[in-house]
């Protein structure tokens, strides 16, 4: 009996303590639900939050890539510059060397513009010698033109004398006379030639032909004398004496010819050496002009490809600190890293000792955990009873969070039903509307297509009364009825296309109502199924407060 009042006791004080954990368990179910919607306003505060430093993640991602491409593009820009610095620098050292050889080519453009200067000089001179030995050779001409003319007398007064050979020496006469024109005309074509020595080389051509036809006609003319010499050995000593005479004059003339035709050769070549000489001269001045524009240039790219090395220097010496800085940096982490080391070291030793001890902690932890295993095994039985209660409840609230959820997304479900059903019910509405709009354009189509009609009958009307009674009214009806007709045609493709409009716009409405159909139905079904889930939502209420 003591034993059962024992158990009894035992058993009453389990029961008192099993409501005191009822009621505990109540309170904390209350508790946890005030938690889980505390839980809930910070979940949505922190889903706010997540969402939120999301955005700032993002925004410093997308920074960050902007910082690594601005790096890239500073890599490469480094990279860039450096190669133009060494590009600027191969330029500088092919200017320098394209400076030098133009320096080079100005001096002996220089040396070749005083040798040039020297030999004009000189060709001036023997310029000058040329035309006093022109000057001498006029005065020549003149001297033996007044000899001639002397000739001319003696051979008129010897004419008297010599009457028996004086159609022989008026023939001589004739080609004397023809031999001075064309001699004449040699000095004029001469003369144009001084003036025009680049322009007219076949006319030089021309003019050498006719020297050698005037040589051929001299020899003919020498021909012609000896032969009359020959026919006129009985002439006197005073006849001989002025063939000796003429012959003289004629030799002396050739002589002046050849000497002319050379020194008009020589005229010519030195001229052409002249002219050529000066085209040089120009060439080279030109030349000297270009090279000292392009020296100009060259000293300008120069100075701004000096300006720019500088700057690159500059850069350079920027990026030389910079890269100081880093080493520096790199030598502190460096040093760092060492010290990280030792400590490392240190904290390996210090690990050693601590698994040690932790070996010996182990050992007792042995120890102490088979006596905890005893005592575990006497509360194992204890909790086993609490645990199949604590599964019970969590089963019971997991059950009706589920029905909370499920009633919550069948009253989702059926606000979306309801927004479709208005949504349909107004579009049934304005399809009605534009239904009867569409009627009403119909109806007023058929109304005006009717009123056109008996105006077009009544156009007729008058058109046949025109036609009887009165001929000339009948151009005026014919256009009235032409009018009518057209209005009746644009009438008839107006009704027409509103007729089509109609079948589209009763279309549209039946649709429409087909939609609002299925929407009241699935709104129905929603609200079905959102009865039998909250009326499970309440039953497992009650299970959970029991």
């Amino acid at each position: 009996m003591q034993q059962l009042d024992y158990r009894k006791k035992n058993l009453q004080n389990e029961l008192h303590d099993a409501k005191i954990k009822e009621e505990e368990i109540s309170k904390q179910i209350e508790e946890y639900k005030r938690l889980t919607e505390e839980h809930r306003v910070e979940l949505h505060r922190l889903d706010d939050e997540l969402k939120e430093k999301n955005r700032e993640i993002e925004r410093f991602e997308e920074e960050l890539e902007t910082l690594r491409d601005n790096q890239l593009k500073l890599e490469q820009e480094s990279r860039q510059l450096k190669h133009e610095y060494n590009h600027l620098q191969q330029q500088l050292e092919k200017s320098e060397e394209e400076i030098e050889q133009l320096q080079e080519q100005s001096n002996d453009f220089n040396d070749q513009k005083a040798h040039l200067e020297k030999k004009q000089v000189h060709l001036e001179q023997e310029r000058q010698q040329i035309e006093k030995k022109k000057q001498d050779f006029t005065q020549q001409m003149q001297q033996l033109e007044q000899q001639s003319k002397e000739l001319k007398i003696q051979l008129e007064e010897s004419k008297k004398e010599i009457y028996q050979t004086k159609n022989s020496i008026e023939q001589f006469r004739d080609e004397l006379n023809q031999f001075l024109q064309n001699k004449d005309t040699l000095e004029r074509r001469r003369i144009e030639l001084e003036h025009q020595l680049n322009e007219n080389e076949l006319a030089r051509d021309r003019l050498q032909e006719e020297k050698i036809k005037i040589e051929n006609a001299l020899r003919r003319i020498q021909q012609l004398i000896d032969m009359k010499k020959n026919r006129k050995n009985e002439l006197d000593q005073h006849k001989q004496q002025l063939r000796q005479e003429e012959n003289q004059i004629k030799e002396n003339i050739l002589q002046i010819k050849q000497e002319v035709n050379t020194i008009e050769e020589t005229i010519k070549s030195f001229q052409n050496i002249l002219q050529t000489i000066r085209e040089e001269i120009n060439k080279l001045a030109q030349e000297i002009a270009q090279q000292e524009q392009l020296l100009q240039q060259l000293i300008q790219q120069k100075q701004k490809i000096e300006t720019e090395i500088q700057l690159k220097i500059q850069e350079r010496a920027k990026l030389e600190q910079e890269k100081q800085t880093i080493i520096q940096k790199i030598q502190l982490k460096n040093e760092e890293l060492k010290k990280a080391e030792e400590l490392l070291e240190k904290l390996q030793e210090n690990v050693k000792t601590l698994e040690n001890e932790l070996q010996k902690l182990e050992d007792e932890l042995r120890r102490l955990t088979a006596e905890r295993d005893q005592c575990a095994a006497q509360l194992e039985k204890e909790k086993e009873k609490l645990q199949e209660l604590e599964q019970e409840l969590i089963n019971e609230i997991a059950q009706l969070h589920i029905a909370e959820r499920a009633v919550k997304e069948q009253r989702k479900q059926q606000c979306i039903a309801e927004q479709t059903l208005r949504k349909s019910q107004f579009e049934e509405a304005v399809a009605r509307k534009q239904e009867f709009l569409t009627q009403l354009q119909v109806n007023q189509a058929r109304i005006r297509l009717v009123a056109a009609q008996v105006k077009l009958s009544l156009a007729i009307a008058e058109l046949t009364a025109a036609t009887i009674t009165n001929p000339s009214a009948v151009p005026r009806a014919l256009a009235k009825v032409a009018n009518c007709k057209s209005v009746v045609v644009e009438l008839t493709i107006v009704l027409r296309q509103c007729t089509e409009a109609l079948k589209i716009r009763k279309q549209a409405h039946l649709d429409a109502q087909t939609r609002t159909a299925e929407s009241q139905k699935q709104l129905q079904q929603v609200e079905e199924t959102l009865k039998v889930k909250e009326e499970k939502l309440i039953t497992q209420k009650g299970k959970v407060t029991e």
